[in-house]
């Protein structure tokens, strides 16, 4: 009996101690989504006249040893290779070398890092501040980087000489800063001097920007520290992966005799893009056909229609040419040719109305300033003199009407007449007034039934912005849940802006100061370089409601 318990009491031992051997998370019970935290540190933060040959970090709970190895940053950078020493949560961080005097330091630990238990990542970069001299650098610059996902985005900073732009594929930052799960940063224990920011989404974790492959953040200007120490805040980014390459078209292919469907390797410009852009050419006649008409795919963002009247000779060899046709980043196409087959099918559709939409939905319109968008499924022409539009209930409406092509297949139509709130109508479009490429005609009158809302039914937001710029500031008003509902206001002089009529909602509150007076965000350019324009979003999400107006909102763009 003896025996027995003291067997029972050494595989009890033995299972303890392989239990306590193993660093395994636990099974079953709460999942944990407490990120893991940096809770000491030594030397501590702020030391001076620091002569150690390392640094002790201890975390809050167990964690990936590799993640944290990836995630050390040392500014300014030291010469050989980091040793790293663990002892359950606490890492060891030896220099190889003795360090430079009087110098500040920067340790910082970014967010790559993830616990064990769940592969929870840090929510913030740690930053430890140590100095081999009598004083500590405090000068601090912090901000967000904007973007659907920032992890995995550093912001570099670089010491500069003048206004000189840092060569950010072959010079490493002096700096790092790795930004948290909610995009923001901070890069602390800079010295006196200017400096250069920029966010990269560093994907091979190099320190270098590679152009064409990690997104990119330019500044708004150049950041510069004087003899007192200083925090520079709310220096934001958007990051993108920079275009350098201009569009090219991928494939042509005829529909039937009067339509081509043209395809580019991107999304084009739509500003750059007309029917004047196109030409086809039969090469063995020299005959040259320029297009009806030219509108996007309803199907690919990259896709376009081109409808012609006349028609090539099949028995020739035809080209489509196409020119001057910029993408998205303003990378231009000068003149590419591309051979076609021809399609000697007819076209014997007549251009039907393929959807019209509102301002809002269930087929809503704003009854003081209404308009209606009209989607045709072909390019067309029509007779202005003709009464095309009117509404079945108002006599005389015909004579409101003002349309507008956006592009040879789709029309903002505006009706300038005055329509009563909460109150049905018909739309009536008289369809013999258009024809298409091939000549299609239809008799037909196509109706369409709305209603208008009600002034009760809108909120509103005012407020001021607090600007030191010259620049014109432009803001917008973004709908969270549909995003294409975005009103747009520039602000005068008087920096007050007032948003009336806006649809409830859930909004988020940006501005920009427009210094290339684009009226569009500009993010900059590295080559030649060109500043980005300074924007800030404000801080809280506007939640407008029906008949209570939001006052008093400040929005600071400094």
């Amino acid at each position: 009996m003896a025996k027995i318990t003291k067997t029972i009491a050494i595989l009890f031992s033995a299972l303890i101690f392989f239990s306590c051997a193993n660093q395994l998370p636990p099974t079953g019970g709460v999942i944990d989504k407490i990120p893991p935290e940096i809770i000491e540190v030594s030397p501590a933060n702020g030391t001076v006249n620091f002569d150690g040959n390392s640094v002790e970090i201890t975390f809050s709970e167990y964690v990936d040893k590799r993640s944290v190895q990836n995630s050390v940053f040392i500014s300014p950078a030291v010469e050989g290779e980091i040793e790293y020493d663990w002892s359950g949560k606490s890492l060891e961080i030896i220099f190889p070398s003795k360090l430079k005097a009087n110098t500040t330091y920067t340790i910082t630990i970014g967010t790559d890092v993830e616990d064990i238990n769940n592969r929870n990542n840090m929510a913030q970069s740690f930053a430890l501040n140590f100095s081999t001299g009598e004083k500590i650098d405090k000068n601090k610059i912090s901000g967000k980087v904007y973007d659907d996902n920032p992890l995995g985005t550093y912001v570099f900073s670089y010491k500069v000489n003048a206004d000189t732009i840092p060569a950010l594929s072959r010079q490493k930052p002096d700096y790092i800063s790795q930004v948290g799960k909610d995009g923001k940063f901070e890069i602390s224990g800079l010295g006196k001097g200017k400096y250069f920011l920029t966010a990269v989404k560093d994907e091979l974790r190099n320190y270098l920007y590679e152009a064409g492959e990690d997104a990119i953040g330019l500044p708004s200007q150049f950041y510069t520290f004087g003899e007192n120490d200083t925090l520079i805040s709310d220096i934001n980014f958007f990051i993108d992966v920079v275009d350098t390459i201009p569009p090219s078209i991928v494939s042509v292919a005829m529909t039937d005799r009067n339509h081509f469907l043209v395809e580019f390797n991107e999304n084009i410009d739509s500003t750059s893009i007309s029917k004047a852009n196109f030409e086809m050419i039969d090469s063995t006649s020299g005959k040259i056909i320029y297009p009806f008409a030219l509108f996007k795919s309803r199907n690919k963002s990259a896709q376009f229609f081109l409808s012609v009247k006349d028609t090539l000779n099949s028995a020739n060899r035809n080209f489509i040419a196409g020119k001057d046709i910029s993408d998205k980043s303003g990378n231009k196409m000068l003149r590419e040719v591309y051979e076609i087959t021809l399609n000697e099918k007819a076209d014997t559709s007549f251009a039907a109305v393929k959807s019209i939409s509102t301002e809002f939905s269930d087929n809503k319109v704003d009854f003081s300033n209404p308009y209606f968008q009209i989607n045709y499924d072909d390019g067309i022409t029509f007779d202005a003199s003709g009464n095309i539009f009117s509404i079945k209930e108002i006599s005389g409406s015909e004579k409101n009407f003002n349309p507008i092509m956006t592009d040879d297949a789709t029309m903002r139509l505006e009706y300038t007449g005055k329509l009563k709130p909460k109150s049905s109508y018909t739309l009536l479009i008289n369809q013999k007034y258009f024809q298409d490429a091939a000549g299609n005609k239809t008799d037909s009158v196509y109706t369409f039934k709305f209603s208008t809302n009600n002034e009760l039914d809108y909120g509103g937001v005012s407020g001021n912005v607090q600007s030191e710029s010259a620049e014109k500031i432009n803001l917008e008003l973004k709908n969270i849940a549909e995003s294409k509902i975005i009103y747009k206001q520039s602000v005068d002089s008087s920096k007050t802006f007032n948003y009336r009529k806006i649809k409830p909602g859930k909004y988020l509150l940006w501005g920009y100061a427009d210094k290339d007076s684009s009226d569009t965000y500009t993010k900059g350019k590295l080559k030649p370089f060109r500043y980005s324009e300074k924007f800030r979003y404000y801080p809280d999400t506007l939640n407008v409601r029906a008949r209570w107006p939001i006052g008093d909102v400040t929005i600071k763009i400094r």
